[in-house]
């Protein structure tokens, strides 16, 4: 999944001039609904972020641009939204990840709506150089 992931990543970068991509391994923490492997390519510069995942290939097909601001401390905010394609019914996520790329790490979490569920999870990135 994760060079598959990064190729996609990749293209959906292509008008990115200079990007960074983070391949995290996270470890959810709560009710589910928290991808193991989170790509995460972001453009400083342009402030502007794409993510990639298995929830969203599943529910979307192809990866998402994020919402995205840089905090004082250095950590960058993630935010992006989805509908999952569930049984009975459909659930709307909304994400958000903190990116620390001085520490490797990240922390996720899920808000849905219409359930009581709480996705949490985190985790630790490498930067792709690839």
């Amino acid at each position: 999944m994760k060079q598959a992931a990064l190729s996609i990543v990749f293209a959906g970068l292509a008008t990115v001039a200079q990007s960074q991509t983070f391949i995290c391994d996270v470890k959810s923490t709560g009710d589910g609904f928290i991808p193991e492997t989170l790509v995460i390519a972001l453009d400083l510069a342009a402030n502007q972020a794409v993510v990639y995942d298995d929830i969203i290939d599943w529910a979307e097909g192809e990866p998402l641009n994020a919402k995205m601001r840089t905090r004082s401390n250095g950590t960058t905010v993630l935010s992006w939204a989805m509908t999952l394609p569930t049984e009975p019914m459909r659930v709307h996520v909304s994400y958000r990840a903190i990116l620390a790329a001085d520490k490797a790490s990240v922390v996720m979490r899920g808000t849905m709506r219409n359930a009581e569920n709480s996705p949490k999870g985190n985790g630790s990135c490498k930067l792709d150089n690839s």
